[in-house]
């Protein structure tokens, strides 16, 4: 027998739609949080486990026609893209992957994440969202992946303060006017 490693690039499989040039508000809110350290290189394996996630949720919402994908839009110049919403509950479906252990996870650990979900329904016009994580190594004492989900509801002040302190920060930046 015969076995040689041959490359495989599974970004062409996961990614069938390039990301649109611009302003997207995952660049502003990570230059907020972690101040200008740049995105994860779409080579990144990390990256890659996180689409595939992506696509097992919808897979999960393919026969439900409530969840839709909604795609790019643009407000106040700047490119939002949940990645999902739905329609007969009028929810903004936001969906995660991380290394960082599932037992001690506490919601303000991922300020960046309701920061994007936050911009998401203030956009739609939404004040709920439920977040769907994969926690890839668990709470790492062996017990594997995991999944867990929560539901958010947000008042109108904190979706408007969100959406002020990210188009602040980006005029700042003079990424917009």
């Amino acid at each position: 027998m015969n076995i040689v490693e041959i490359d495989f690039d599974p970004l062409p499989v996961l990614i069938p739609r390039d990301r649109s040039d611009g302003l997207h508000v995952s660049q502003i809110i990570r230059d907020i949080v972690y101040g200008g350290e740049e995105l994860q290189d779409k080579s990144n394996n990390y990256f890659i486990v996180g689409l595939a996630w992506e696509l097992a949720v919808e897979l999960f919402h393919a026969n439900n026609p409530d969840i839709e994908r909604p795609g790019e839009f643009v407000v106040d110049g700047i490119i939002l893209s949940p990645d999902a919403f739905n329609t007969r509950d009028w929810t903004v479906e936001e969906w995660k992957c991380t290394w960082r252990s599932s037992s001690k996870w506490k919601p303000e650990d991922f300020q960046i994440w309701w920061m994007q979900v936050k911009a998401y329904c203030r956009a739609l016009n939404t004040d709920r969202a439920i977040l769907r994580a994969l926690f890839v190594n668990g709470d790492w004492k062996k017990s594997g992946p995991a999944v867990k989900a929560w539901s958010a509801e947000f008042s109108r002040m904190e979706l408007d303060e969100n959406w002020e302190m990210i188009i602040n920060h980006a005029r700042w930046r003079g990424w917009i006017r």
